[in-house]
């Protein structure tokens, strides 16, 4: 558990840290159980590498005091490939959402365990590639607090790989 909490905190150091071309416009928003997440613009991270089929997109909302972030994973088709067919489903689709204080953020995790993360790509255009995320997330730390569910769309300039 605690090596989901650290991968959950290098992505969001790597989405905070990439430059700003790779991150500039796009959206990922959508709610968490009862959270409700809006990540925009320039912190929206969204990457496809050809070479293993992988597929990111990533997110983080953040103030002074409190901490959100998200982001999913999974393997997939070239979604720029001319002539690709969508909806794409990824592949073995992860992901993990936080928040609460700074210091301390709830963390859940899907598709870890229970398989039921459904991350679909619905389109690609001028650079950018849409989606949605749906499926149940658990908490990282058991007993900590309930699963929720995940209904989220994005839209995110990608860097391809």
């Amino acid at each position: 558990m605690k090596r989901c909490r650290m991968w959950a905190m290098r992505v969001a150091v790597v989405v905070v840290l990439v430059p700003t071309a790779v991150l500039a416009k796009g959206t990922f928003k959508g709610t968490y159980g009862t959270e409700h997440f809006r990540s925009n613009k320039r912190v929206v991270l969204c990457s496809y590498g050809r070479g293993d089929s992988l597929f990111t997109v990533g997110g983080t909302q953040a103030s002074r005091k409190r901490v959100k972030f998200a982001t999913v994973g999974g393997t997939c088709p070239d979604p720029t490939a001319p002539g690709a067919a969508f909806p794409i489903v990824l592949a073995a689709a992860v992901g993990t959402f936080s928040s609460g204080p700074v210091t301390s953020p709830t963390t859940y995790t899907g598709g870890i365990v229970t398989q039921d993360l459904v991350v679909t790509l619905t389109g690609y255009r001028k650079g950018k590639v849409s989606g949605t995320i749906a499926g149940t997330f658990t908490p990282s730390t058991p007993g900590t607090a309930t699963p929720i569910e995940a209904n989220v769309t994005f839209a995110a300039k990608c860097s391809i790989e």
